[in-house]
Protein backbone atom coordinates (compact mmCIF):
# COMPACT_ATOMS: atom_id res chain seq x y z
CA UNK A 1 0.00 0.00 0.00
CA UNK A 2 1.08 3.41 -0.55
CA UNK A 3 0.48 6.93 0.27
CA UNK A 4 1.41 10.10 -1.82
CA UNK A 5 2.41 12.89 0.89
CA UNK A 6 2.20 16.11 -0.98
CA UNK A 7 -1.48 16.78 -0.15
CA UNK A 8 -1.41 14.86 3.63
CA UNK A 9 -3.02 16.84 6.09
CA UNK A 10 -4.69 15.06 9.36
CA UNK A 11 -4.11 18.26 11.34
CA UNK A 12 -7.87 18.20 12.74
CA UNK A 13 -8.49 14.60 13.21
CA UNK A 14 -4.95 14.55 15.04
CA UNK A 15 -6.52 16.91 17.23
CA UNK A 16 -9.60 15.21 17.32
CA UNK A 17 -7.66 11.72 18.31
CA UNK A 18 -5.91 13.73 20.62
CA UNK A 19 -8.90 15.02 22.85
CA UNK A 20 -10.22 11.53 22.65
CA UNK A 21 -7.57 9.99 24.03
CA UNK A 22 -6.42 12.71 26.88
CA UNK A 23 -9.20 11.46 29.25
CA UNK A 24 -7.39 7.95 29.14
CA UNK A 25 -3.79 9.58 30.09
CA UNK A 26 -2.78 8.62 26.23
CA UNK A 27 -0.09 10.92 25.17
CA UNK A 28 1.80 10.86 21.65
CA UNK A 29 5.72 11.72 20.70
CA UNK A 30 8.35 10.95 19.40
CA UNK A 31 11.05 8.72 20.89
CA UNK A 32 13.83 9.67 22.70
CA UNK A 33 16.82 7.33 23.75
CA UNK A 34 15.15 7.17 27.29
CA UNK A 35 11.78 6.34 26.27
CA UNK A 36 12.68 3.93 24.02
CA UNK A 37 14.78 1.68 26.55
CA UNK A 38 10.80 1.94 27.95
CA UNK A 39 9.63 0.44 24.57
CA UNK A 40 12.55 -2.44 24.62
CA UNK A 41 11.14 -3.13 28.39
CA UNK A 42 7.50 -2.71 27.04
CA UNK A 43 7.90 -5.18 23.85
CA UNK A 44 7.14 -8.57 25.22
CA UNK A 45 4.27 -7.16 27.43
CA UNK A 46 1.10 -5.92 26.57
CA UNK A 47 2.61 -4.95 22.81
CA UNK A 48 2.26 -8.75 22.27
CA UNK A 49 5.29 -9.24 20.23
CA UNK A 50 6.73 -12.81 19.66
CA UNK A 51 10.61 -12.99 20.68
CA UNK A 52 11.62 -12.71 16.80
CA UNK A 53 9.74 -9.43 16.46
CA UNK A 54 11.59 -8.38 20.28
CA UNK A 55 15.30 -9.43 18.97
CA UNK A 56 15.12 -7.52 15.91
CA UNK A 57 14.13 -4.29 17.71
CA UNK A 58 16.85 -4.99 19.99
CA UNK A 59 19.04 -5.38 16.86
CA UNK A 60 17.49 -2.36 15.60
CA UNK A 61 18.64 -0.11 18.59
CA UNK A 62 21.53 1.39 16.18
CA UNK A 63 18.56 2.81 14.56
CA UNK A 64 17.65 6.92 14.99
CA UNK A 65 14.75 7.67 17.20
CA UNK A 66 13.55 10.00 14.98
CA UNK A 67 11.94 7.66 13.46
CA UNK A 68 9.97 5.97 16.25
CA UNK A 69 6.27 7.80 17.42
CA UNK A 70 5.22 6.32 20.98
CA UNK A 71 2.02 6.35 22.75
CA UNK A 72 2.42 6.42 26.39
CA UNK A 73 0.10 6.13 29.13
CA UNK A 74 2.16 7.95 32.37
CA UNK A 75 5.35 6.39 32.13
CA UNK A 76 4.87 3.17 30.45
CA UNK A 77 4.83 2.59 26.34
CA UNK A 78 1.11 1.43 24.97
CA UNK A 79 1.95 2.11 21.28
CA UNK A 80 4.98 2.81 18.52
CA UNK A 81 5.43 3.35 14.98
CA UNK A 82 8.53 2.67 13.35
CA UNK A 83 9.51 4.03 9.84
CA UNK A 84 12.29 4.21 7.28
CA UNK A 85 14.29 7.48 6.02
CA UNK A 86 12.51 6.63 2.56
CA UNK A 87 8.92 6.17 4.27
CA UNK A 88 8.51 2.91 4.32
CA UNK A 89 6.07 1.81 7.73
CA UNK A 90 8.78 -1.10 9.29
CA UNK A 91 6.32 -1.66 12.13
CA UNK A 92 3.45 -0.68 14.35
CA UNK A 93 2.03 -2.31 17.68
CA UNK A 94 -0.64 -1.13 20.41
CA UNK A 95 -1.30 -2.68 23.86
CA UNK A 96 -3.88 -5.22 22.97
CA UNK A 97 -5.83 -4.19 26.16
CA UNK A 98 -6.19 -0.78 24.30
CA UNK A 99 -7.40 -1.72 21.11
CA UNK A 100 -9.79 -0.27 18.90
CA UNK A 101 -9.38 3.19 20.78
CA UNK A 102 -7.47 5.14 18.22
CA UNK A 103 -4.35 5.05 19.37
CA UNK A 104 -2.66 3.09 16.09
CA UNK A 105 -4.57 5.42 13.97
CA UNK A 106 -2.76 8.38 15.71
CA UNK A 107 0.57 6.91 15.28
CA UNK A 108 0.04 6.50 11.72
CA UNK A 109 -1.54 10.37 11.30
CA UNK A 110 1.73 11.68 13.33
CA UNK A 111 3.79 9.49 11.54
CA UNK A 112 3.12 10.43 8.16
CA UNK A 113 3.19 13.86 9.25
CA UNK A 114 6.36 13.70 10.65
CA UNK A 115 7.47 12.04 7.43
CA UNK A 116 5.78 14.65 5.27
CA UNK A 117 7.84 17.40 7.42
CA UNK A 118 11.27 16.00 6.33
CA UNK A 119 10.41 16.02 2.92
CA UNK A 120 9.50 12.23 1.77
CA UNK A 121 6.66 12.20 -0.79
CA UNK A 122 5.58 8.73 -0.70
CA UNK A 123 4.60 6.12 2.08
CA UNK A 124 4.53 2.37 2.00
CA UNK A 125 3.87 -0.23 3.96
CA UNK A 126 2.63 -4.17 3.62
CA UNK A 127 -0.09 -5.80 5.24
CA UNK A 128 -1.65 -9.42 5.46
CA UNK A 129 -3.86 -9.90 3.12
CA UNK A 130 -6.78 -11.57 5.74
CA UNK A 131 -5.61 -8.09 8.34
CA UNK A 132 -8.80 -6.32 7.94
CA UNK A 133 -8.28 -4.16 10.35
CA UNK A 134 -4.99 -2.71 9.67
CA UNK A 135 -6.13 -2.16 6.59
CA UNK A 136 -8.91 -0.15 7.62
CA UNK A 137 -7.06 1.98 9.63
CA UNK A 138 -4.58 2.40 6.51
CA UNK A 139 -7.33 3.40 4.12
CA UNK A 140 -8.38 6.04 6.40
CA UNK A 141 -5.25 7.54 6.42
CA UNK A 142 -5.00 7.31 2.59
CA UNK A 143 -3.61 4.68 2.01
CA UNK A 144 -4.43 2.82 -1.55
CA UNK A 145 -3.52 -0.88 -1.88
CA UNK A 146 -0.71 -0.95 -5.24
CA UNK A 147 0.14 -4.55 -5.74
CA UNK A 148 -0.33 -7.64 -4.20
CA UNK A 149 2.86 -10.17 -4.21
CA UNK A 150 2.85 -13.90 -2.53
CA UNK A 151 5.31 -15.38 0.03
CA UNK A 152 6.25 -18.91 -1.42
CA UNK A 153 7.94 -21.75 0.72
CA UNK A 154 9.74 -25.61 0.25
CA UNK A 155 10.35 -27.59 2.52
CA UNK A 156 14.15 -29.18 1.83
CA UNK A 157 15.04 -32.42 3.21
Amino acid sequence: MELDLGGYNKNSEILSLKRDLSPLGIDVAGATRSNFEALLRGMKGDLGWDEASYRELIAARKLRVKNIVLAKRLDRVVGFIRVGDDGGVLGIATDKNLRSRGIGKLLLFEAMRMLKRRGVELATLTTGAENFPAQRIYGKAGFITTGSFFYLSKKIG
